[in-house]
């Protein structure tokens, strides 16, 4: 997805409608807490692969942990 700003200067009107209304900061609040916490479980998935002593391939491992 691209993001295109543009620059509307004094005098001219913005040619793509209003401006932007809705804030952004929460939803990109919850998605940082959500990468998180996916980076958090990945990291213990890591911790009991290496436990076990590396049983198999590590992304069929990662796959199955992720998905409890």
């Amino acid at each position: 997805m691209t993001v295109t700003r543009i620059l509307v200067l004094k005098g001219y009107t913005n040619p793509f409608g209003e401006a932007r209304t809705k804030p952004r900061g929460k939803t990109m609040r919850k998605q940082s807490a959500k990468v998180k916490a996916q980076q958090s479980k990945m990291k213990s998935c890591a911790r009991q692969w290496k436990a076990a002593g590396k049983p198999g391939k590590w992304s069929s491992y990662a796959g199955k942990c992720l998905k409890k």
